[in-house]
């Protein structure tokens, strides 16, 4: 793998965090605050990140626990009660 500096770029902070919901361990509610690093290019003038995505579409739950309520359909295999239940515990 490459470094930022084999690159030309150089770090410059992170992102503001994204909150996601995911898999409740334990009982526990458990709740991922995700944070990207930023880079300027050689010039200084851009920044470049990485975009890849984070969450379900309308959602702030992870991909995976998304895809854990829905059925081959795509269609909610859960009623909906009981998903705000878990997601609000």
């Amino acid at each position: 793998t490459r470094s930022g500096e084999e690159m030309g770029l150089k770090a410059n902070g992170f992102t503001e965090p994204t909150l996601i919901k995911d898999y409740p361990i334990r009982n526990r509610k458990v709740l991922l605050h995700v944070r990207r690093r930023r880079y300027l290019d050689a010039d200084n003038r851009n920044v470049i990140l990485n975009q890849y995505p984070l969450t379900s579409d309308g959602t702030k739950v992870s991909v995976e626990f998304g895809l854990f309520f829905k059925d081959s359909d795509g269609q909610a295999s859960i009623d909906s009660s009981v998903i705000s239940k878990i997601l609000s515990y």
